[in-house]
């Protein structure tokens, strides 16, 4: 039997910068040496593996550094009944095919699709350094985080009192809270309180206020943020920006309606 052949300072040093980044394959190919040659030495210089090795990562952990590890599983469903999302590639090592997701192509798709995201549970820096987009994001995420857990005392007192006040529309008292307006209005008719907020008023929106809606929006905040911003309730802004975007809806859906009521 022969004797192996030596590893060269020259093959370890190509070893390391391509692990990760060049298939198997060709690693090997390229270096002259069988497959499990080149296993056995990327183990004794300890280079981890493959898909931690990359300007990628496999699409089990993105979504479990997205969503976390509890709802990686229903991550994964609500993509496939999106018809996809993420930009999943595939990746061979050995016999063996990977999805894999390229970070670059990740934060490009991030950032055109932001709103689907909440990156209070993506930890900073998980995924390699983050473009500044991403960081703002994070703080209006947490900015606009509402609360979901049981309602304590002291925050159905609160609610009593500015309920008394009569001066706090639903969109205020639901950003004083950190609640949604349907968790405020829940918890009214739970308590049995009979006092309501004030209705917001009802004004035609300004060129000025669509534009601070169609921004906020495109930033990431929630539609009782942008309300809070503009006095209006979160409703109203949500009504508004689908007027923007499907200007004909409202036309067809009342000329519908007036064709029902003459049958």
């Amino acid at each position: 039997m022969g004797k192996a052949k030596k590893w060269t300072t020259e093959e370890k040093q190509y070893l390391e910068e391509h692990w990760g980044q060049t298939s198997l394959k060709t690693v090997a190919r390229n270096l002259g040496r069988s497959e499990d040659a080149v296993l056995v030495m990327k183990n004794r210089m300890g280079l981890g593996a493959f898909l931690a090795n990359g300007d990628y990562v496999s699409y089990s952990q993105l979504l479990m550094a997205v969503y976390g590890i509890d709802n990686a599983q229903s991550a994964y469903r609500e993509n496939r009944k999106r018809g996809g999302g993420f930009p999943i590639r595939k990746k061979r090592v050995g016999d063996c095919s990977f999805k894999v997701v390229y970070l670059d192509d990740f934060w490009k798709w991030a950032e055109e699709n932001k709103r689907l995201l909440d990156f209070t549970k993506l930890e900073e820096n998980v995924l390699g350094a983050e473009p500044d987009w991403a960081k703002r994001k994070r703080r209006i995420d947490h900015e606009c985080k509402v609360k979901t857990d049981p309602w304590t005392p002291a925050e159905d007192a609160k609610l009593r009192r500015l309920i008394g006040q009569y001066k706090h529309t639903y969109t205020g008292i639901a950003v004083e809270l950190r609640r949604s307006e349907g968790g405020v209005k829940r918890r009214l008719c739970s308590l049995g309180i009979p006092g309501r907020p004030l209705k917001a008023e009802n004004r035609p929106w300004t060129d000025e206020e669509t534009r601070i809606l169609v921004a906020m929006y495109d930033d990431g905040y929630s539609f009782e943020r942008i309300g809070a911003k503009l006095n209006r309730t979160g409703l109203c802004c949500r009504g508004k920006l689908e007027r923007i975007q499907n200007p004909g809806y409202f036309v067809r859906e009342n000329r519908r309606q007036r064709e029902k009521k003459a049958v």
